[in-house]
C-alpha cells in the first residue's frame, strides 16, 4: 500500500539566496510497503446471516530526506524568541547550518467486526449477488515527523549533541466509529467472481499531538523572556473532532476447489477531518498556544493492490 503525497512546508534553502528553495517536508514521501490481513467468521440463523472479524496493518512507512550546500544551507521557519539559554538563540543552528535533515514514520492498525448478509440473488438465473454489512470499526493513523540541523562545523552525533537541534512533531489519530458496506458480486462462469466492495463510515477521531524542540544533548529550547510567551516544550495537546472514512475494494475470486478461493484486488481508503504532522508547524515556532490548537482538516488517501487465499466450511 502506499499513501498520497503529503503536504509541503518549506524547510531549507540555500543561505543568503532566498529564491533558493532546497528542501520542502514532502521530500520524505514514504514509498510502498506490504502488510498483512486477517479475517475469521462465522454463519448463523441457517446461514442467512455472519459475523465477520477483521484486522489488517501495513509495516510502517519511512522516508527521510537531507539537504547541503558550499554556501550552507538556512530556514525559512522562524525560530525567533526561542533559546537553550541566555545568549544560545535556536535560529543559529537552523540558519548557516552545515546540513538540514528529514525523517518521516507512518504506522496503521485496522480493526472491524462487521455483521453482513450471506448473499442475496437478483433473480434465480441471475449471475448477480449482493450482500450489505453494518459494522463497528477502529482504525489508528501514526505520523512522526522530524526536522535536524547541524550546526556549522559540527559532526552529528559528536561534541555530545550540543552542535545538533531537532524539531518534532508527532500526531496520533484514533478513530472509533460505525460503518454501513455493500458488496456486488458478478458470477463468471462457474468458478470467477468479480467484486465491488465499497463501505462508508463515520467516526470520533481522538487526535493527540506532541511537538518538540530540543538540542541533542537533551536540552529543551525555551521562549526567552523578552518574548512574552508562557508554555514551556514539548507542547502536548488533543482534540476529538468528527472523520469519515470510505473504502472501496474493487477484485476478483476464482475458486480453484470446494472450500477453497484465491482473491485479488485494489483497495482505496480515504480519510478525512485528521491530524497530520506537516499541518501543526507554524510559521513562528515560538507560537505556543497555535501549536496547541491541532489542525484537523487533512485528508488522507491510501491504496494499494491485495491478495489472498480464503477457505469456508
Amino acid at each position: 500500500m502506499g499513501r498520497d503525497k503529503p503536504s509541503r512546508v518549506w524547510t531549507t534553502y540555500e543561505t543568503n539566496v532566498n529564491a533558493n528553495q532546497l528542501m520542502s517536508t514532502d521530500d520524505a514521501d514514504p514509498n510502498w510497503e506490504g502488510g498483512v490481513e486477517v479475517h475469521v467468521g462465522r454463519q448463523f440463523a441457517c446461514g442467512a446471516y455472519a459475523v465477520d472479524l477483521g484486522y489488517w496493518t501495513i509495516d510502517d512507512f519511512q522516508a527521510s530526506s537531507s539537504q547541503t550546500h558550499a554556501n550552507f544551507v538556512s530556514t525559512p521557519l522562524l525560530f525567533n524568541d526561542l533559546e537553550f539559554g541566555v545568549g544560545d538563540p535556536v535560529q543559529d543552528y537552523f540558519d548557516t547550518a552545515e546540513e538540514h535533515r528529514l525523517s518521516r514514520r507512518n504506522t496503521i492498525q485496522n480493526v472491524e467486526l462487521n455483521l453482513l448478509e450471506t448473499g442475496s440473488s437478483r433473480g434465480s438465473c441471475s449471475p448477480w449477488r449482493s450482500r450489505r454489512s453494518v459494522g463497528v470499526r477502529y482504525f489508528q493513523f501514526d505520523e512522526d515527523l522530524a526536522l535536524s540541523t547541524l550546526d556549522q562545523g559540527g559532526v552529528w552525533g559528536g561534541n555530545s549533541g550540543l552542535d545538533e537541534v531537532t524539531m518534532r512533531s508527532s500526531v496520533e489519530n484514533n478513530l472509533i466509529g460505525v460503518q454501513l458496506g455493500y458488496q456486488l458480486n458478478r458470477q463468471w462462469g462457474q468458478r470467477a467472481t468479480f467484486f465491488i466492495a465499497p463501505k462508508f463510515g463515520i467516526y470520533n477521531n481522538r487526535i493527540e499531538h506532541r511537538f518538540d524542540l530540543r538540542r541533542g544533548d537533551g536540552t529543551v529550547a525555551m521562549p526567552s523572556a523578552a518574548s512574552g510567551v508562557s508554555g514551556s516544550f514539548p507542547v502536548s495537546s488533543s482534540d476529538n473532532v468528527v472523520s469519515f472514512l470510505t473504502e472501496m475494494d474493487l477484485g476478483f475470486s476464482w475458486q480453484p476447489a470446494s472450500h477453497w478461493s484465491l482473491f485479488g484486488g485494489y483497495r482505496v481508503v480515504v480519510l478525512t477531518g485528521m491530524g497530520l504532522a506537516d499541518s501543526q508547524i507554524p510559521q513562528y515556532i515560538v507560537d505556543i498556544p497555535e501549536i496547541a490548537n491541532i489542525d484537523h482538516q487533512d485528508a488522507l488517501i491510501l491504496h494499494g493492490a491485495f491478495f489472498g487465499v480464503a477457505y469456508s466450511l
